[in-house]
C-alpha cells in the first residue's frame, strides 16, 4: 500500500545472469548446484535461462556454422525472455556468468545486452565471487589440483595468464595449496570423438 510500481522498477535490484551450459545442467549438476550456493552464499541476486541451453561450442568446433548460428539465436531469444521477466519482477541483470570455459567462448560471439542495451561484462564465477567471499590468511595444509580449461575463463587476462589468477583466488578463499594441472584434458568439445587418436594421445600424456 503506498508503493509506487514505477518507483520500485526504476530501483531494480542488481541481478548476475547464470548460463550453467551442459557441464552444469546436464552432465554434473553438483557444478550448477554449488554455483548457485556459492551466489546465494555472496548474497549476489541469480538470474537463469527457463530451459536448458547450450551454448554451441560443440558445433562450432565442428564446423557446422549454420547449426551454431541457429542455436545461437534460440539462446538470445530464450536469455532476452528471461531477462525481461527479471526486470519485470524488478530485477536489472547487469553481468553475465559461466563456470565453463568453453562457454564463456561461445557466449562472447552472442552479443548478450542489458537493460541499458549496452554488452554484458562476462566472469566467471571464481573471479566474481574472489571480492566477494570471505578470505583466509590460515593454510590448510590441503595440496588439491586444479585443471584450467584452454579457454581462459577470467576476464582481462591472456589465456596463459588465466590458470594462474583462478589458483591464486582458490588459495586465497580455502587456504590450500593449489597446483596447476598443465595440459589438456582430452575432449576439446566434439574433438574427442571426431579424432580420438588424437585426443587419446593427449589423454596419456
Amino acid at each position: 500500500e503506498g508503493v509506487d510500481a514505477k518507483d520500485v522498477l526504476e530501483k531494480r535490484v542488481p541481478a548476475v545472469l547464470y548460463f550453467p551450459g551442459c557441464g552444469g545442467s546436464v552432465f554434473y549438476r553438483r557444478i550448477a548446484q554449488s554455483t548457485l550456493a556459492l551466489l546465494m552464499y555472496a548474497g549476489v541476486p541469480v538470474v537463469m535461462p527457463g530451459r536448458h541451453l547450450c551454448c554451441g561450442y560443440p558445433v562450432l568446433a565442428s564446423g557446422d556454422a549454420d547449426r551454431y548460428e541457429a542455436n545461437l539465436q534460440a539462446n538470445r531469444e530464450a536469455i532476452n525472455k528471461a531477462m525481461q521477466v527479471a526486470a519485470e519482477a524488478g530485477f536489472d541483470v547487469n553481468m553475465l556468468v559461466t563456470a565453463c570455459g568453453s562457454c564463456r567462448e561461445s557466449l562472447g560471439r552472442h552479443g548478450l545486452t542489458g537493460l541499458d542495451g549496452k554488452v554484458l561484462p562476462h566472469n566467471d564465477i571464481v573471479q566474481l565471487l574472489v571480492e566477494r567471499l570471505p578470505h583466509t590468511d590460515e593454510e590448510s595444509g590441503e595440496r588439491i589440483i586444479y585443471h584450467s580449461s584452454c579457454h581462459p575463463a577470467w576476464s582481462g587476462v591472456k589465456a596463459t595468464k588465466d590458470a594462474g589468477k583462478v589458483a591464486r583466488a582458490l588459495e586465497r578463499l580455502t587456504g590450500a595449496s593449489i597446483l596447476l594441472n598443465p595440459g589438456c584434458c582430452g575432449e576439446s568439445g566434439a574433438g574427442a570423438y571426431t579424432c580420438p587418436g588424437i585426443y587419446n594421445t593427449l589423454r596419456e600424456r
